[in-house]
């Protein structure tokens, strides 16, 4: 199927495997992808490696992957080759922009803050296996109510803005900022949206007996680039690499669940730098 779906689209765009400067597709092991780019007539530097042995196979992500690591070493005017299978296939010529050169993603760096877990970790985290719950009593159920209410703050970390001072500030859901913490003005604030600021950690607490599926719970004091602090979970570390100051980003993330609600909120995790 792949065969001919890659020879058709090369024979309709009057196209050469030597046109290309990579070809981007996934096989269900490296033997198959490395006969199918041999088949096909493309060199070995042509081939996208299909990152078996760094993270599996990832199913029907995997090409999609593939194609973040082939753009990070694009040049602009290459020519690349993407090709899937499932329910039939697809092939796609794509040639890179001069906006490759702005590619923000990082699959390399990302894969060496990797870890492994052992198997009973992973039942754990996908809830395959019960384990002891905590001993700590349970937290309060969220109010379906009150979440609509403060929407803006948990949906998008929307805090406030003094537009006296310009200094920014978050507020504690259910709560809300009347006087600049700055300047002191009172009601005199536009919204102000935190999740995609830079941010860096002040201080931070570690808690063992904290109910989560990553023990030990890290708990962190968080000021955002420009001014705001907010008090958070942190998620996505290495306890030996934890230290006051490193740089953090924020991320959506699930909570708890308790009766059938899915209770959403963002952490902090550390940024990954190229």
């Amino acid at each position: 199927m792949m065969l001919e779906t890659i020879g058709s689209l090369l024979a309709a765009n009057a196209l050469q495997p030597e046109d290309f400067s990579t070809i981007v597709f996934s096989a269900a092991d490296s033997r198959a992808h490395a006969q199918l780019a041999a088949t096909l007539g493309f060199k070995a530097t042509q081939v996208q490696e299909p990152l078996f042995d760094r993270i599996g196979h990832t199913g029907a992500t995997a090409t999609v992957i593939m194609l973040i690591a082939a753009l990070e070493k694009a040049r602009p005017g290459d020519r690349l080759l993407v090709a899937n299978y499932g329910d039939g296939a697809d092939a796609f010529v794509l040639r890179a922009t001069e906006a490759v050169t702005t590619c923000q993603t990082s699959l390399d760096q990302q894969l060496k803050m990797g870890r492994s877990i052992d198997y009973a970790t992973y039942l754990n985290w996908r809830e395959l296996m019960p384990l002891q719950a905590s001993s700590l009593p349970a937290r309060a159920e969220p109010s379906l109510s009150s979440r609509w209410r403060e929407r803006q703050t948990i949906s998008n970390l929307t805090g406030v803005q003094c537009n006296t001072c310009g200094l920014p500030q978050i507020h504690p859901i259910g709560q809300k900022i009347r006087v600049c913490i700055g300047c002191q003005s009172k009601d005199d604030f536009t919204p102000y949206c935190f999740s995609d600021k830079k941010a860096a950690l002040f201080t931070y607490a570690i808690d063992h007996l904290q109910p989560t599926k990553n023990p030990p719970g890290l708990n962190g004091v968080v000021d955002f680039e420009g001014g705001g602090r907010l008090i958070c979970e942190l998620t996505d570390y290495d306890l030996d690499r934890v230290e006051i100051g490193m740089p953090l980003e924020m991320t959506f993330r699930k909570l708890s669940q308790d009766e059938g609600m899915i209770n959403y909120f963002w952490k902090a995790k550390p940024t990954v730098l190229k």
